[in-house]
């Protein structure tokens, strides 16, 4: 009766336990570069991060037109990480220390990078493949132009085949290895001035009647061009969302996103995307030394119980990091992802002892999807936008 009394009262004691654990996400970025470093770095890396009370890493999967891993149906494996399956070892090593792991598509929309790609005789795997899925700006170009990173050319969001094209490459990912959930990036627009393809100049022209190589900047023709693009990005993430769920009903959704006022100039209206349920959590990036009125911004446009997960860059102080953390988490966010894994080391210290003193659990649950999102009512009129002058902005690749 004893043995059956004291049984009891530690089962008991243990759900009291778990009940206590605090639900906050605390995430990192663990970009190409640390795979590729091997077991040995990875091991030292999750011992660290578990050391520190982090619970969740995204591990990158996707970019420049390959993926890390063989035998994929639709990309090329990168030929840096043919020597061993980088992404099985990453993924058992973060079991080992009871990491949630994330596959994190990090190039999204964009499909090829080169120092210049008006020089390159390639336009990567992709392009090469499908050159009717770039996306081309305003003045007829097909790349941006980053003086430190190079060009990188973005496929068109709204051409069907390269959406398809995304959505099988994420269930591919999902279908060879076993993640917790899957982080998307770069589901935007290039630029603002982005996209004005054949395909989403016909496209708008029998939606709209207005043809976008008519349309002046700052018209109304091109405020209904702004909030189309939106729309149908919407529409892609919500057919991205079903297609997951179908196939993989127990795998989280997360995204990067941009911050709130540049929803406009890139088309990514990740509010919605809360609201229809499409996806499980946000982390909108906040690369910048004042942040309060982001996170205030962002707070009031997505659902209450909404989880959101702040992007915070390594690049600054442990102190002025921790208070980054301490705010977000003062004005209701969820947790934080950290941007990244190569440069996090000289604050786990510091973190463990202070804003990551206790452990904490993954907050980000699977949500429901809403009812089917339809087109919204394209006649609108003008807005002011409220623009704040950006921090540089971190593009693929970049460390």
């Amino acid at each position: 009766m004893k043995v059956i009394l004291i049984t009891f009262i530690l089962i008991f004691s243990f759900v009291l336990i778990g009940e206590d654990v605090m639900k906050e996400t605390r995430g990192i970025w663990v970009d190409k570069s640390q795979l590729l470093e091997g077991e040995e770095f990875l091991d030292e890396l999750f011992a660290g991060l578990q050391e520190a009370n982090f619970n969740a890493v995204n591990l990158c999967t996707y970019f420049q037109g390959h993926v890390i891993y063989p035998g994929s149906e639709y990309l090329p494996q990168h030929p840096d990480y043919k020597e061993k399956d980088y992404l099985d070892i990453a993924i058992n090593l973060a079991r080992e220390y009871d990491l949630e792991v994330y596959a994190w598509m990090e190039w999204g929309f964009y499909g090829f990078n080169a120092p210049d790609v008006t020089e390159s005789d390639t336009l990567g795997p992709i392009f090469d493949k499908h050159p009717n899925w770039l996306s081309i700006d305003r003045e007829g170009q097909y790349f941006i132009r980053n003086p430190q990173w190079g060009d990188f050319v973005p496929m068109s969001p709204v051409n069907y085949d390269a959406q398809d094209f995304l959505i099988d490459i994420h269930l591919e990912t999902l279908d060879k290895y076993p993640f917790d959930g899957i982080d998307l990036d770069r589901i935007r627009y290039g630029t603002a001035d982005f996209c004005f393809s054949d395909t989403a100049r016909i496209l708008f022209l029998r939606e709209t009647g207005i043809d976008i190589r008519e349309m002046e900047k700052g018209s109304k023709e091109e405020a209904v061009f702004i909030e189309w693009k939106k729309a149908k990005l919407n529409k892609f993430v919500e057919r991205f969302s079903q297609a997951l769920r179908e196939n993989h009903p127990d795998v989280k959704i997360t995204s990067a996103v941009v911050p709130p006022y540049r929803i406009n100039e890139l088309g990514q209206d990740w509010p919605t995307w809360a609201e229809h349920g499409w996806i499980d959590a946000l982390s909108p990036m906040l690369y910048y030394d004042d942040i309060e009125e982001h996170v205030e911004k962002a707070e009031a446009k997505v659902p209450d119980d909404f989880p959101m997960l702040y992007g915070l860059d390594c690049a600054r102080s442990s102190e002025d990091l921790q208070a980054q953390i301490e705010l977000a988490r003062e004005m209701g966010a969820s947790g934080v992802v950290l941007w990244f894994a190569g440069t996090v080391e000289e604050h786990l210290d510091h973190l463990k002892e202070t804003v990551f003193s206790e452990p904490a659990e993954d907050a980000v649950k699977i949500r429901e999807i809403g009812p089917e999102y339809t087109m919204p009512d394209l006649e609108v009129e003008e807005k002011e936008v409220d623009v704040i002058v950006p921090d540089e902005i971190r593009e693929p690749g970049q460390q």
